[in-house]
């Protein structure tokens, strides 16, 4: 039988990994939008074609920030789940590990034989 565990720690330093680069993603598109906003007062043709530009940037950066908080909070709600679901199991008087015993005890007798 296989076995399955979810390092929690790991998973909660990624989560936190995950905020911090939403919080980066936002600065950069802030930072885009200022330089869209000096562009505005120029109006040429190809200032206007570079504020489409950073405008389109602009927004494909918050729809990435948008991703990230989205993954980041699918994670969260993943952790908790499963540590709610550990915790039942541990906390549950009804499960019988008797089995484990038995299959211990029969790769054993293989491994002696």
């Amino acid at each position: 039988m296989g076995s399955f565990s979810v390092n929690i720690t790991k998973t909660k330093k990624i989560g936190n990994q995950l905020e911090k680069i939403e919080t980066y993603l936002e600065e950069i598109a802030d930072q885009v939008e200022q330089v869209r906003n000096a562009y505005m007062e120029i109006s040429t043709t190809e200032s206007a074609r570079i504020q489409t530009k950073l405008k389109n940037t602009q927004a494909d950066i918050s729809a990435l920030k948008v991703s990230t908080f989205e993954f980041r909070t699918s994670l969260e709600d993943i952790v908790r789940l499963y540590e709610k679901t550990e915790k039942s199991i541990i906390d549950s008087n009804d499960i019988d590990f008797s089995f484990k015993k038995e299959y211990e005890i029969e790769l054993r007798e293989l491994a002696d034989a």
